[in-house]
């Protein structure tokens, strides 16, 4: 967002710079307000599709402090309550849960397997 910093600038800079581009952009800041224009609108109202075309102008504005650039504090967006259990992964089916039992199953039985002596010699 853009807004005029020093209006004596502003007013200076226009009154010796008279229908060019360069003016023309400072009326664009000078008639959003205090608001501010956002990059979109300032390009579309400069009449341009890209704001990497204006924005070495914006740039040297900025620099001689006779624009400001701020940030609009976004407002919270409302939320859903969350429910206290999150769903996951796949949806539960009969198969699913028969599939994760089994897997379950077969890591118990590796984690209590005891290795014979002739296991161990081989």
């Amino acid at each position: 967002m853009y807004r005029i910093k020093d209006e004596k600038k502003a007013k200076e800079f226009e009154d010796k710079n008279q229908g060019n581009r360069k003016a023309k952009l400072i009326q664009i800041i000078r008639n959003a307000g205090d608001e501010g224009i956002d990059r979109e609108s300032l390009t579309k109202s400069a009449g341009q599709s890209l704001f990497q075309s204006i924005f070495p102008i914006i740039k040297d504005f900025l620099t001689i402090g006779m624009i400001e650039q701020f940030s609009v504090p976004k407002s919270p967006s409302p939320t859903k309550p969350s429910s206290p259990i999150k769903s996951t992964g796949r949806p539960s089916t009969p198969k699913n849960i028969e599939m994760a039992k089994n897997i379950y199953s077969k890591i118990k039985a590796d984690v209590n397997y005891k290795s014979t002596k002739d296991e161990l010699e081989t």
